[in-house]
């Protein structure tokens, strides 16, 4: 099944550059390292048995192993998608060697987009995410395939056409950078 609809007309289609590293890939890293800091004052302050520092150890592991695994889940996920912007829906095409998968937004539903420059002819669209969208996207656990992400089109080229276009067909009036 494809989900491009026979009266629907294809716009633009593209796919990331590169993976561009934001906040939400690292935020866990630094977590971490705030728990290493405080696990150390605290067995210091303390003077923790003997099994203080292996039970910290093995916690840290879990946490910087989960933090790798999400992002090279994140890494993967670009790496295998494809952005269609018709002129009613974006559309996310991932394709796994297990097959396709397809998610699409209907441009009316999205906020005004936004352009970001990440340098070398390449930007991002999003579409200003509410502080509790960002906030569930922060969400730090095992996701399902069909768990909804923040829609952003990632290092793509021509970013501020792209914008413009999604605003055009969208009914927005302007695109802010």
């Amino acid at each position: 099944m494809h989900p491009i609809e026979p009266d629907e007309t294809v716009l633009w289609t593209g796919r990331p550059q590169r993976y561009y590293w934001r906040y939400r890939d690292y935020h866990w890293f630094v977590v971490v390292v705030v728990i290493i800091v405080v696990g150390v004052v605290l067995t210091g302050i303390f003077d923790a048995p003997e099994y203080g520092i292996p039970v910290m150890a093995v916690a840290v592991s879990g946490i910087v192993g989960s933090a790798i695994a999400r992002h090279r889940e994140r890494a993967s996920r670009v790496g295998a998608t494809t952005y269609v912007v018709t002129d009613r829906r974006l559309v996310f095409v991932v394709y796994w060697p297990q097959g396709a998968e397809f998610r699409w937004i209907p441009l009316a539903y999205l906020r005004r987009p936004r352009v970001r420059d990440i340098g070398g002819e390449l930007g991002i669209v999003d579409f200003r995410p509410t502080v509790s969208e960002w906030l569930k996207d922060q969400e730090y656990r095992p996701r399902p395939v069909w768990y909804p992400e923040l829609p952003e089109l990632m290092g793509i080229r021509d970013a501020q056409e792209v914008a413009e276009l999604i605003s055009r067909n969208s009914g927005h009036s302007s695109v802010v950078g």
